[in-house]
């Protein structure tokens, strides 16, 4: 049905188009034809392998939010008790009970929910096409990769969302956590929302953490949700909380954030300094977090006698 028809378009929750149409009067004129996947089994579905959590794209996000709930591991800041925690504030029950993850990807709000989480776990979409011969075929997307610009995605036509692949962080000493600011605490568009990832390891003489990988992504910085690449790799190699040259880890990073997330006075959406600092303060929140999280880490190894860094 896509390749036959190039102004056709897929609708789950109806949630983005449905705006567009009443709205905004422009849906009609744009779509020739729309196509509902409901009954395509497919595309349903939540399982599990050794590395990742796999969700059926158009599986609805009260579906998600229950499995995680009840996946939840040993640990606050883990890959499902990240997305219980971002879906909890994500729109209404309403909305959540027919949304998917596919939409909210491929719609690309700049100010979207879930795509910074999914961006900084280092998800991956899956992405299908069928030849003109039946034939199909499939490739694999970053998330951090999918967003080209405002409102356009990496899709090519006749191609849709088949599965979205979030990858699970270490059961010890790798952390993510979501966030978001709102004008309401429920029920709200974002101003700004963000994802971040953190993986320490012991340094070779066991005295100390290091900064093995990080990732920060984040809505409402930029017309496309984005990752703050620089921050995360001046991050890596670093020791945790404190570097060799006795400065505290967070003081860095926040300052290298600074630099790397700016906005024009004049920025869609206004309050271009109020943004900037609502990116510093998730990044503060995290590493407290983090710190809190580190600290129960090595409890529970201890009581394995598990040697760890103090």
């Amino acid at each position: 049905i896509m390749n036959q028809s190039l102004s056709s378009k897929i609708i789950a929750g109806n949630t983005e188009v449905g705006i567009e149409i009443k709205f905004k009067h422009r849906g009609e004129s744009l779509y020739a034809t729309f196509v509902n996947p409901s009954s395509v089994c497919e595309l349903y579905g939540i399982t599990e392998d050794d590395t990742h959590t796999i969700v059926g794209a158009n599986m609805d996000l009260s579906s998600l939010s229950e499995y995680c709930h009840k996946q939840k591991q040993e640990g606050s800041l883990t890959t499902h008790s990240a997305i219980t925690n971002m879906l909890r504030w994500f729109a209404s029950t309403q909305i959540r009970n027919v949304a998917c993850l596919a939409g909210n990807l491929a719609t690309a709000s700049p100010i979207s929910d879930m795509n910074p989480l999914l961006a900084s776990m280092g998800a991956a979409l899956i992405i299908a096409s069928s030849a003109e011969n039946g034939e199909l075929t499939r490739r694999q997307v970053p998330v951090e990769e999918f967003f080209m610009s405002y409102r356009k995605v990496n899709l090519n036509q006749g191609e849709i969302i088949t599965q979205v692949l979030i990858p699970h962080v270490a059961e010890t000493f790798e952390y993510v956590m979501p966030f978001k600011q709102a004008r309401r605490r429920e029920d709200d568009i974002s101003i700004v929302t963000s994802g971040m990832r953190i993986k320490l390891k012991p340094s070779v003489d066991n005295s100390r953490f290091v900064v093995e990988d990080a990732s920060f992504a984040f809505g409402g910085m930029a017309p496309i949700t984005i990752s703050a690449a620089k921050t995360a790799s001046f991050l890596i190699g670093k020791d945790w909380p404190i570097d060799l040259n006795n400065e505290n880890l967070f003081t860095l990073a926040r300052r290298e954030l600074s630099k790397e997330l700016t906005l024009p006075d004049d920025v869609p959406g206004g309050q271009a300094e109020y943004r900037r600092a609502l990116a510093s303060s998730f990044l503060f929140k995290f590493f407290i977090n983090v710190s809190l999280a580190i600290g129960a880490d090595v409890e529970r190894l201890k009581e394995k006698h598990i040697v760890t860094p103090p």
